[in-house]
């Protein structure tokens, strides 16, 4: 009976949250006896479906509905605009379908694998070659871990992370609360409420070693940051080139690089790597430095380093003033 209670809830919201604009998700989730992370889950299939299958089956489209979730927290549902004759694509419309559904696969739950599936059939078929001359690559991690991720996210689930961070030979295990999968750069990531530090991580998804599911529920955070694009495309920032020693030739698994290059190896200790990557932020910039300390050198712009020089200097200065006393 819990099925048809929660399917004859479900349509009988529609009309009351349409009634009740500017109410948080919390607000109207407790109206309804539910959590917000299902209300959410629920509107958003719903803007897919529609309030009324039925109706829509027989092609009648007005009862399809928006859901739009605004920064203070509260939301809105309303009859969408509909598309109200098939629309058509170019084929490089239709080829861009196809890359980001390509993209997106590896990530969607398993309820969602299916439709991903058969809407790219469709694309694929549509494009011909030229769908079967592009190839997506996303580093997403393992299968397991990502179906983890997945499930814990519609489910509203909070989870512990094996994380294996920057800095080699540390595996962190934090506690999260998972809100969504996103790529950029080729790469997924998670979105996650980091429970012991009370703020926004992401996670690179292919550094997730393990990802299990607590029995607490996940807090609702409201929507998680937007992510900078400059941090992963790089194509409005500046740029620092790097010399790295092979004990620091890791770096390029980790952060995000235009290109690199192997130089010669003329002292016989193995070729230094020449790395060009995107610098957004300085104060990061300065965090790698004087970690790799000897293992890095400063190629161009050569002041880049001057930050790290002079957070040294003063450190070394701090211990000399404690060691003297």
């Amino acid at each position: 009976m819990k099925a048809i209670d929660d399917v004859e809830r479900i349509f009988l919201m529609i009309p009351w949250l349409e009634q009740h604009p500017g109410l948080t998700l919390a607000e109207a989730a407790d109206h309804f006896g539910i959590r917000p992370e299902r209300l959410r889950h629920e509107l958003e299939q719903l803007s897919m479906i529609g309030a009324d299958p039925e109706a829509i089956a027989q092609g009648r489209f007005g009862y399809l509905i928006d859901f739009e979730e605004f920064d203070d927290g509260t939301f809105v549902v309303r009859p969408s605009e509909y598309v109200q004759r098939p629309l058509n694509l170019t084929a490089d419309q239709a080829l861009s379908l196809v890359i980001g559904l390509r993209a997106l696969q590896p990530l969607v739950s398993s309820e969602a694998t299916e439709h991903v599936a058969s809407a790219l059939a469709k694309l694929e078929r549509l494009t011909g070659d030229a769908a079967s001359r592009v190839v997506v690559q996303v580093a997403s991690g393992a299968d397991e871990v990502r179906r983890t991720l997945a499930e814990a996210i519609e489910d509203g689930c909070r989870i512990q992370l094996s994380y294996d961070g920057a800095n080699r030979g540390m595996t962190t295990h934090p506690v999260v609360d998972p809100v969504s999968l996103v790529v950029r750069g080729g790469a997924a990531y998670l979105q996650a409420w980091n429970v012991e530090s009370e703020g926004w991580r992401t996670y690179k998804v292919s550094r997730v070693a393990r990802a299990r599911i607590l029995e607490d529920s996940a807090v609702d955070h409201g929507p998680a940051p937007a992510l900078p694009e400059t941090w992963f495309s790089g194509q409005e920032a500046e740029r620092v080139t790097l010399d790295l020693a092979p004990e620091a030739h890791w770096i390029v698994e980790y952060d995000p690089t235009d290109e690199w290059h192997d130089l010669p190896d003329t002292e016989g200790r193995g070729p230094t790597r020449r790395v060009t990557m995107p610098l957004v932020s300085e104060t990061y910039l300065t965090s790698r430095l004087l970690q790799l300390a000897d293992a890095v050198a400063v190629v161009e712009p050569q002041d880049a380093g001057e930050t790290a020089a002079r957070v040294a200097r003063d450190a070394l200065q701090a211990y000399s003033l404690l060691w003297g006393a």
